[in-house]
């Protein structure tokens, strides 16, 4: 879909769908006032019999029987302008998804966009309405029989505004919303297919498309003589290669000397290994690589977003499987950075491809860690499917991160870092074990693991377990399947930190 912008009247807009934000406080004879007189009291006398108070996600459809260019005209509701900014962009997202579903519904091939003139912060509204519109289009059908007729497609949207803020909005949201696409298609394909050999070819591509990004990666039989016993152990079932996939950005104006790391996990599939899942656990085990999907779909965008000072994306990616060399409870792990581990468990697998991740990035000496993982069912218990939980060691860096959740519209919640839960994950054997024996408190205990491995580094752990799948659609512009959590916050963070440098 492609996205203008255009100095041209509503009433003289060449497009099949002419789509009206409005928010609820606005008088509903300013919303149309741009409209010929007959055509605006029929609309006002329907939205009087039909109730429409422009509520949030409230839309009303209107035939125009040739009174304008468009044949259809679509209001849709922001709801209440008496509302923080993150919201307000919430709202505009859903609207813009509401406004794409219509369309096709119509099959539309061009529509045209008014906003409200009252918007205050045109940048987010711009970024916002982009992202509604792309991330709404989004499908994964390569797996579908071609239809015969192939499905009409929305060719282009013109949001009849040409204020320069709102236009930089616009192409930052379909930047951003590339970066999610490409995460989950990652996450959509199967395991199959989606193998550590994959993502490591994703990660090329990428690395191959900029000078300012590098790339340096280790297979399986190079981990295990440089010491990664973590995901070693992990991926001794599989007859999969394992890899660690380190991309760098390095731009081309340093402002900084700030070194940062985005370490996803990158289980491309988890039978849960010996400690075998049941089946219906497993089957959508294909998307436990959504962190490194994660990682992968913000890198794609970096050279776009320019961030000031060097990020590192370090994906730790294998496979759990039962097979006659696989891991056996009982057998004890040595990761990265020389600590030991009691395997007690082998389902809990995420955790050591982590901490072998965590203790190479404290080798390259980072300054700031995020991990993005899809950790704990425990995680899903406590906050249910839409939500991700954030734990770490530095309150300023969680507090940001929880901020660019809220303006990117990715929900995220603090849970406690307990510290007298560490004990639980004592092992009578071993430095650690990889289970603790605590009945509940799993997220916080995989947590209070990792944070074994970062030493006194800024570190943030994301457990994305809810949120990376949906089972049915999210809201407005995430339909069921991958999701790409993780991509709009951290990119948003990077912004944060590049506008404060």
């Amino acid at each position: 879909m492609k996205l203008t912008t255009g100095a041209i009247k509503p009433s003289h807009a060449k497009v099949d769908v002419l789509a009206i934000f409005a928010f609820k406080d606005t008088p509903p004879k300013q919303v149309v006032e741009f409209m010929p007189v007959k055509l605006r009291a029929e609309i006002l006398k329907l939205s009087l019999q039909t109730k429409f108070k422009a509520k949030a996600k409230q839309v009303l459809t209107f035939t125009t029987h040739g009174q304008l260019p468009a044949f259809l005209i679509v209001l849709i509701g922001l709801g209440s302008q008496k509302r923080s900014a993150d919201k307000i962009a919430e709202s505009l997202r859903e609207a813009s998804a509401l406004l794409t579903q219509t369309a096709q519904k119509y099959q539309a091939q061009k529509i045209g966009i008014v906003l409200p003139a009252n918007l205050t912060d045109l940048t987010v509204a711009g970024q916002a309405c982009a992202e509604g519109l792309i991330l709404s289009d989004y499908k994964f059908k390569k797996y579908k029989k071609t239809p015969k007729k192939p499905e009409p497609k929305i060719q282009e949207a013109v949001f009849l505004h040409t204020d320069n803020k709102f236009k930089q909005g616009l192409k930052l949201g379909q930047i951003v919303s590339n970066g999610v696409s490409l995460a989950r298609d990652l996450i959509n394909e199967p395991a199959g297919e989606m193998t550590p050999d994959n993502l490591l070819k994703t990660a090329k591509q990428i690395a191959q498309k900029s000078d300012l990004i590098n790339l340096k990666s280790f297979n399986k039989s190079e981990l295990k003589k440089q010491g990664f016993g973590g995901i070693a152990a992990v991926s001794q079932g599989s007859w999969e290669d394992a890899h660690l996939i380190h991309l760098t950005y390095k731009p081309e104006k340093q402002k900084n000397k700030l070194r940062i790391a985005l370490i996803g996990k990158g289980l491309t599939f988890d039978s849960g290994g010996l400690s075998i899942k049941p089946s219906d656990y497993m089957e959508n085990m294909k998307t436990d690589m959504a962190g490194a999907a994660a990682v992968l779909g913000i890198f794609s965008i970096l050279t776009q977003i320019k961030p000031a000072f060097e990020v590192h994306g370090i994906i730790a990616a294998c496979e759990n499987m039962p097979g006659p060399k696989a891991i056996k409870p009982g057998d004890i792990v040595k990761i990265k950075n020389n600590k030991t581990v009691e395997i007690l468990n082998t389902d809990a697998e995420g955790r050591l491809v982590l901490a072998d991740a965590l203790s190479y990035a404290i080798e390259q000496k980072i300054e700031r860690i995020i991990d993005i993982a899809t950790l704990t069912g425990a995680c899903i218990a406590a906050l249910g499917d839409n939500i991700a939980g954030i734990m770490g060691n530095n309150q300023k860096l969680v507090d940001d991160i929880i901020t660019a959740g809220q303006t990117s519209g990715e929900k995220i919640w603090q849970l406690p870092l307990e510290p007298d839960y560490q004990k639980s994950l004592k092992s009578e054997i071993a430095d650690l074990r990889n289970i603790c024996k605590m009945k509940g408190g799993h997220a916080i205990t995989a947590a209070l693991f990792l944070k074994q491995f970062v030493n006194k580094t800024p570190w943030a752990h994301l457990d994305i377990a809810g949120p990376a799948w949906a089972e049915k659609p999210m809201n407005g512009y995430t339909p069921a399947g991958a999701v790409g959590f993780g991509v709009r916050t951290v990119v948003e963070y990077l912004k944060i930190i590049n506008y404060k440098l």
